[in-house]
């Protein structure tokens, strides 16, 4: 019989391993390219460079957890999809996110840059020609969204849960996903983003949620890339001094944040009305999950949700401000907590766990090895 999931330690070891394959693979194949072809490598070997990471996380996990026992369809949440509306909200949430996490990531690199840090990240130009783009897409796009997820939030996050501590899972995980990347260009935003994907996993119980909204985010940051660019050289608005560009960023990030938790809620309680488990009747769904008379949208008139639609956001940006009030992150910890526990199907197997269980000597060999990457490459945007 296989079992369940992962333990959580056993992640601890499987991330080391699929990532020091990685880099193993990386290092090898960059030698082999550059022996055989110098500095300028033919296209299709640069392009070739991004399956690379794809082929040592997916096949590191499946082989590791063929070696664990382990039924990946089902540990892994892929086994079930989201629905047509729950993509809708994907998609809209993608634009949110870049417009929210963006201006924040700016702010932190503008911060860097004036104490002297400079570093560029080194990948193919999808703008040269149509053939390009959707080479990018494939290899930027759609490979990274669901190698990634199915290492950090397929296996990670749903080993980090059965502590039943989801807010814990939630930022361990985006954390080790944001080091992951190895960089401070793709630090903040990865980091706020990873939140995001691991929380609507979680409330969908589908692994695909977070696949299709990590795709959305790197499509519309390789679409959006070329024509952005044209228009504020059309516009001259690249030439704006920096406190205006400071002023235009503190509005995008409260703007943002703002739909980013209006949507969550939409997210959450469409995932809430679509459960098929009886373990939560309507009447134990606790206020979150509905809109702010207490009824789902679908049972109301055009004018009524869009009232109701005004209400929730204008609670959504209330929400955004009470993380500044006195224990309001805690506060939003255990709400966080609270809402996943009531969709979560509950499991009689759960027992107490220690400190060491919530943070294993593997997972903090995991935080140390990518801390010193990340540290390595600010030291080295410092020195270049």
């Amino acid at each position: 019989m296989k079992n369940k999931n992962f333990k959580f330690s056993n992640t601890g070891n499987a991330f080391l391993l699929a990532f020091g394959i990685y880099y193993a693979v990386s290092i090898i194949y960059e030698f082999l390219m550059t022996f055989l072809f110098g500095d300028v490598w033919p296209v299709a070997a640069a392009w070739c460079q991004y399956l690379l990471n794809p082929l040592a996380f997916i096949g590191t996990m499946l082989i590791y957890g063929k070696k664990k026992n382990v039924d990946m369809l089902s540990s892994t949440k892929l086994n079930k999809g989201v629905g047509l509306k729950q993509t809708g909200i994907l998609a809209l949430l993608s634009i949110c996110c870049i417009m929210a996490f963006l201006p924040i990531s700016n702010i932190f690199l503008d911060i860097l840059g004036r104490l002297g840090f400079s570093m560029s990240l080194q990948i193919e130009d999808t703008t040269t020609s149509v053939g390009a783009y959707f080479l990018g897409l494939f290899f930027m796009a759609v490979l990274p969204a669901f190698s990634e997820e199915f290492l950090m939030r397929g296996v990670v996050l749903n080993a980090a849960e059965q502590k039943r501590n989801y807010s814990y899972a939630i930022l361990i995980t985006a954390g080790m996903f944001s080091l992951m990347h190895g960089n401070p260009i793709q630090t903040v935003h990865q980091f706020l983003l990873g939140m995001v994907m691991a929380y609507v996993v979680l409330v969908s119980r589908s692994l695909w949620a977070g696949i299709l909204l990590h795709f959305f985010n790197n499509f519309l940051s390789l679409s959006l890339d070329y024509p952005i660019n044209w228009f504020f050289k059309v516009t001259g608005i690249d030439k704006m001094p920096d406190f205006a560009w400071y002023i235009v960023w503190v509005v995008f990030i409260l703007l943002g944040c703002t739909l980013v938790v209006f949507l969550l809620k939409k997210f959450t309680a469409l995932c809430v009305k679509n459960k098929k488990s009886e373990s939560i009747s309507d009447d134990e769904i606790i206020d979150v999950y509905m809109d702010s008379d207490g009824v789902y949208s679908s049972k109301q008139s055009a004018k009524d949700k869009a009232k109701v639609a005004s209400n929730d956001f204008i609670q959504a940006f209330k929400d955004i401000g009470s993380l500044f009030r006195k224990n309001g992150f805690k506060n939003a910890y255990n709400k966080i907590n609270v809402i996943i526990g009531d969709i979560v199907p509950k499991d009689d197997d759960v027992v107490e766990m220690t400190r060491e269980d919530y943070f294993p000597s593997n997972i903090k060999l995991v935080y140390i090895i990518l801390a010193v990457i990340w540290i390595l490459s600010l030291i080295t945007g410092f020195l270049s």
